[in-house]
């Protein structure tokens, strides 16, 4: 788990309903998904996880999180 987590900047994703991982063509990207994956499923509550490259033109994960929103509203 990361530093981050460890130190409780995690808190919040107890409280959201849906947590969105941004630029995840990076790097380090799949081991966050992995640790925000791992800390919603401990919350037990159906919360949704997005991936998305908000740069790129018609990223999936941005198209899935507009269907989020507009589903919620």
């Amino acid at each position: 788990m990361s530093a981050g987590m460890r130190r409780g900047r995690g808190a919040p994703l107890d409280l959201t309903d849906c947590v969105v991982v941004n630029k995840s063509d990076r790097g380090r990207a799949g081991t966050a998904v992995s640790e925000i994956e791992q800390r919603l499923k401990q919350n037990k509550r159906e919360q949704h996880l997005l991936s998305t490259v908000a740069k790129r033109n018609r990223d999936p994960g941005v198209d899935q999180l507009c269907d989020w929103v507009m589903e919620e509203t």
